[in-house]
C-alpha cells in the first residue's frame, strides 16, 4: 500500500517536471523569437512605453497529468492549480479497494495452489511408504521360502526338493531386482 502510493507520487512529480519544462522551452522560444524580431538602431533619446490590454490570460498548453498504471477513483485532491509542489508531495489519493480485492484474490489462488501441493507431496509419501512396506514384505516371504525350501531339501536331498529349493532362490532373485528396481525408480 506505502509502495503504491509512492509510486503514484513519484509518477506525478515526474509528469509536473515534464509539464514545467515543456512550458519553459515554449515559452523561452517565444520570447527569444520576439526579441529578436523587435531591432532598433541605438540614438539617445528619452523612451516612454505604455502598454494598455483587457482580456484574460490563458496557458499556452495545457497537459494533463496520467497515472497509467494505476486506477480507481480520487478520494482527495491535496493540492490546487498554480500551487507550487515539491518532490515526494502527496498530490492526489486514490481509493485502493478495488487493487485490494486483486491481491485478496490473488492471494487466495496461491493459497489454494499451494494446498494442493501440498496434498500432491502428501500423497506421493504415502504411496512411496506403501510401495517400500510391499516391497520388503515380498523379500520376507521369497526368503522364508527360500530358507523353507533349503531345509527341505537338506532334509532330503532329491530332484523334487532340488527343484523347489531352485524355484523358491530364483523368486528370491528376482523379487531383490524388483525392490531394487523400484528403489531406483523412486530417487
Amino acid at each position: 500500500m506505502r509502495r503504491r502510493s509512492l509510486i503514484i507520487n513519484l509518477v506525478l512529480v515526474v509528469a509536473l517536471a515534464v509539464v514545467a519544462g515543456v512550458g519553459y522551452l515554449m515559452l523561452g522560444r517565444s520570447s527569444k523569437a520576439a526579441a529578436a524580431s523587435q531591432t532598433t538602431t541605438v540614438t539617445e533619446g528619452d523612451v516612454t512605453a505604455t502598454v494598455s490590454a483587457s482580456g484574460s490570460a490563458a496557458s499556452a498548453t495545457n497537459l494533463g497529468v496520467s497515472f497509467g498504471s494505476c486506477s480507481g477513483n480520487l478520494t482527495a485532491i491535496k493540492v490546487a492549480a498554480g500551487q507550487t509542489v515539491t518532490a515526494n508531495q502527496v498530490l492526489a489519493t486514490v481509493d485502493t479497494s478495488t487493487a485490494q480485492a486483486s491481491v485478496n484474490s490473488a492471494q487466495a489462488s496461491l493459497d489454494s495452489a499451494q494446498t494442493a501441493l501440498d496434498n500432491s507431496i502428501s500423497q506421493a509419501k504415502t504411496s512411496l511408504s506403501n510401495a517400500q512396506a510391499s516391497a520388503n514384505l515380498d523379500l520376507s516371504q521369497a526368503k522364508a521360502s527360500v530358507a523353507t525350501a533349503q531345509s527341505a531339501y537338506d532334509a532330503t536331498p532329491n530332484d523334487q526338493t532340488k527343484s523347489s529349493l531352485t524355484q523358491a532362490q530364483n523368486s528370491l532373485a528376482s523379487t531383490k531386482l524388483k525392490g531394487a528396481s523400484a528403489s531406483a525408480a523412486l530417487s
